[in-house]
């Protein structure tokens, strides 16, 4: 059944969003058009990904945030974000039921020096979760997963997510969050499917479900700019073989939860 925000008219694809979008008219607008809002930079966000980049430190010169996304200190830039994401190689995803066993679930990650989180829209308080990590941890990275809709991507943008991910492409929704600065990681499962999302800008390409380091390897020899992501059924034992096939980093999920810091710390790139 579909859910129409009251503000945007949008088809909500998860219901629980829906109040999420519920602010006053003159609210959104400002959203929108805030003051010194600028659109975000796009030259070289490839160049970044593309592996000689993807080690260097964050530029600590950058700017106040803008009106809609709550930055690291010293980013403004969707490169420079994309940049952050994926420098340590790891993309942690939380997936839980509610905001307080994903800020659980997140916390010693975090702890263990992961940069990286994803909270998948799945859960019903990943907004909320969002909002407190954000506020607890402002050295991290935080994104918004499984991101379906543009209504989805404005929620999770203003909830203070810097970067958003989903399983499939839907242009819409690179749209939005470049409209407000927020490097986007859709889905693929295909070399077409890459192509397609490049072309519709994607900051970075979610492969999933994950073939194989040798898929990457063969994809990367025709499309060697592409900045692929490989996500699902990845374990943290597996990431090096992963980024030595050329990926720029995996999203990586419940297998972290079980895995000894110890050995999370010495799969960190640049640990």
């Amino acid at each position: 059944m579909a859910v129409i925000s009251p503000v945007t008219g949008l088809d909500v694809a998860q219901p629980h969003l829906a109040a999420e979008l519920g602010a006053s008219q003159s609210t959104l607008l400002w959203i929108i058009n805030g003051p010194g809002h600028r659109p975000a930079r796009r030259d070289g966000h490839h160049r970044v990904l593309c592996g000689r980049l993807a080690n260097r430190h964050v530029d600590r010169r950058g700017h106040h945030g803008g009106p809609v996304r709550r930055t690291l200190a010293g980013v403004r830039y969707r490169y420079e974000i994309t940049q952050a994401v994926v420098r340590q190689g790891i993309i942690a995803i939380i997936r839980t039921a509610d905001a307080s066993s994903a800020v659980q679930a997140a916390a010693p990650l975090l702890d263990a020096g992961i940069m990286s989180l994803e909270l998948p829209l799945t859960n019903p308080g990943a907004l909320e979760a969002i909002r407190q990590l954000r506020a607890d941890h402002p050295a991290a990275v935080i994104g918004a997963g499984s991101v379906l809709d543009e209504a989805s991507a404005v929620a999770a943008v203003r909830a203070g997510a810097q970067f958003l991910v989903a399983p499939n492409l839907n242009v819409p929704v690179i749209q939005a969050g470049h409209r407000y600065g927020a490097p986007v990681l859709p889905g693929a499962g295909s070399v077409s499917e890459v192509v397609q999302a490049l072309e519709a800008g994607a900051d970075a390409v979610k492969v999933f479900p994950a073939p194989t380091p040798q898929w990457v390897r063969d994809v990367l020899a025709v499309l060697p700019y592409a900045p692929l992501v490989p996500t699902g059924g990845v374990a943290p034992a597996d990431v090096p073989a992963w980024l030595e096939a050329g990926a720029v980093a995996c999203g990586v999920g419940s297998a972290l939860a079980r895995t000894p810091i110890d050995e999370i710390k010495s799969l960190l790139r640049g640990a």
